[in-house]
């Protein structure tokens, strides 16, 4: 069944599709949507809540992605299904010659990807970033099988993994947030200032919150004009 599924994503191809797949796929063409996410938790937060933010985000991929790279998959042993080991490798569509090697369950792009999505949701509950941040988690993954990296099955992997260490990342928080929020007030930080100092994400901020899907609008624009040309 995953492999059937595979072949369906993998093998309904054309030459636009193609350049715009790997567009989303790569990693450093999402810095701008990144820096949006910063912007927004700044305008909602301090710098010392976005400090946390980016503790549980970089705490979990060390599981998500190192752990998940040197461990993970080579215990488990399941081949890309583009790596020329797989039997299944010369029937998979390639794009610009890149194979993937090694294994692919489960997938670090879909673990890393819903790992952010999953916390950004957590701290920012708006309704423009709980549609935005899940939208470009499915295009990153449905990509990575459409180059054929990865079978749906590893997507999903990678979603179950970042599921479980996002809420174990956001457990610690609502345990230990209160110690850096405490010293905070103790030192004036967030008194006045209109910034919250406590566990509980903010729900408001639908302004500046605007600004994330506005740059990923504009990222798949620049993909696309890069796909036509």
């Amino acid at each position: 069944m995953d492999e059937q599924l595979f072949f369906l994503i993998n093998s309904n191809h054309t030459v636009f599709w193609d350049s715009m797949m790997y567009c989303i796929s790569q990693k450093t063409v999402w810095v701008p949507f990144y820096l949006s996410i910063v912007y927004v938790i700044l305008r909602n937060y301090s710098w010392r809540e976005l400090a946390i933010v980016l503790l549980m985000i970089g705490c979990g991929m060390l599981v998500t992605d190192w752990g998940n790279a040197h461990l993970l998959r080579p215990w488990i042993g399941r081949l890309r299904p583009s790596n020329p080991d797989n039997p299944i490798s010369s029937l998979v569509h390639i794009v610009n010659d890149r194979r993937g090697a090694g294994c692919g369950f489960p997938s670090a792009h879909s673990a890393n990807i819903w790992l952010v999505t999953f916390v950004v949701c957590y701290w920012l509950r708006n309704r423009l970033i709980h549609i935005t941040m899940p939208t470009v988690a499915l295009l990153v993954c449905y990509s990575r099988v459409y180059l054929g990296f990865h079978y749906p099955g590893d997507i999903l992997g990678g979603f179950v993994l970042a599921a479980v260490v996002a809420w174990t990342a956001i457990k610690q928080q609502q345990r230990y947030g209160h110690i850096l929020c405490a010293s905070a007030k103790e030192s004036g930080e967030g008194v006045g200032s209109g910034k919250p100092c406590h566990n509980i994400p903010r729900k408001e901020g639908l302004r500046e919150c605007f600004v994330v899907p506005v740059v990923v609008g504009l990222t798949l624009i620049a993909f696309y004009f890069v796909s036509v040309s």
